[in-house]
């Protein structure tokens, strides 16, 4: 998916919110929900979650997705916030309408500890 890597390479660590919000809002469908090990967060959470990553200067790199013909997509891709370990992710992302709606990591614990590294 053309939209979520574009989203990905903008995790450079120098764009701002102004830079990578509009990409944001373009993936991520209104009735997201991104399963974390503590709980399910919606877009709104997602956003302030991210809006967190892009203050600390986050990377993303090392990313590989691969498109399903059943309106899924699986991702990897390594996280990097700080002078923190990284932080090693994969996941499978339900499409709706050209968005994602759903987002199921195959490790829930690595995307808590990126929510907890936004903060």
């Amino acid at each position: 998916m053309e939209k979520f890597k574009k989203y990905l390479d903008a995790y450079d660590g120098s764009a701002g919110w102004d830079d990578i919000g509009p990409l944001f809002d373009d993936l991520f469908h209104d009735d997201l929900v991104v399963v974390t090990a503590d709980s399910e967060m919606n877009k709104e959470q997602w956003a302030e979650m991210a809006q967190g990553l892009v203050a600390r200067h986050a990377t993303a790199s090392g990313f590989e997705i691969t498109t399903e013909g059943d309106g899924t997509m699986e991702y990897r891709l390594t996280l990097n916030v700080g002078d923190d370990d990284p932080i090693h992710m994969q996941a499978k992302a339900t499409i709706v309408d050209g968005q994602i709606a759903r987002v199921e990591p195959a490790n829930p614990d690595a995307y808590s500890e990126m929510v907890d590294r936004a903060n």
